[in-house]
């Protein structure tokens, strides 16, 4: 299908496709907590790190409306998703486990912390701030660290206000810890997402048609 649509629009294709598959597996292990060096990191975040690179990318070439489509595309396909598969988890069975629906609670506040928190982040803050920087800075890599920074701190409390806000969970250990890796695997990334962007020195996007 693809090998139908300019090289452009292919390129948007494959970008949004992506990103929308990290936001749909992403909340599905977002209530693992890994260690690294000693700090805690939620294993879905670092699936988002990406996703919200492949974002910025869209942003730069394509500009800020077509990111905020692809945002909003992305929300109504994971609601849809996510609609089905808790119908289907909450069919009655002849036997259940122990505790069973109490997890299915348990990991649709998660869902609903995440869609919240990514959708807040991204729609009014990231591509806002990634726009407004496309004015002022040439570098991919200084407007996409900046609007990264700041939209998923706000992002993560969001998240994990809604998501544990009445758990016995350190908080305050859980955004600091997946803050500080968050700003490492950021920078690091960093230059994956410029080489993405043929765009990455100018302000202009490319026309996608």
């Amino acid at each position: 299908m693809l090998e139908f649509l300019k090289p452009s629009q292919r390129k948007f294709a494959i970008l949004a496709s992506l990103y929308a598959a990290l936001f749909v597996i992403a909340p599905v292990i977002s209530n693992r907590i890994v260690d690294i060096f000693g700090a805690k990191v939620l294993l879905g975040s670092l699936l988002l790190i990406v996703a919200l690179g492949l974002l910025d990318v869209i942003n730069n070439d394509f500009g800020l409306q077509k990111a905020r489509d692809v945002i909003v595309a992305g929300l109504v396909t994971r609601l849809v998703v996510w609609a089905l598969v808790s119908g289907l988890l909450m069919l009655p069975v002849l036997s259940e486990p122990v505790g069973f629906r109490a997890m299915v609670a348990s990991s649709l506040t998660l869902l609903l912390a995440g869609e919240v928190s990514i959708f807040v982040s991204q729609y009014f803050v990231d591509v806002r701030v990634f726009d407004y920087l496309k004015t002022r800075y040439r570098s991919f890599i200084v407007r996409y660290n900046v609007s990264n920074l700041i939209s998923y701190t706000l992002g993560l409390l969001v998240f994990l206000l809604i998501a544990f806000w009445d758990k016995d969970v350190d908080i305050a250990g859980l955004f600091f810890g997946q803050l500080g890796v968050r700003l490492i695997l950021q920078f690091a990334l960093a230059p994956v997402f410029w080489i993405l962007s043929p765009l990455s020195s100018s302000a202009e996007p490319i026309d996608p048609k």
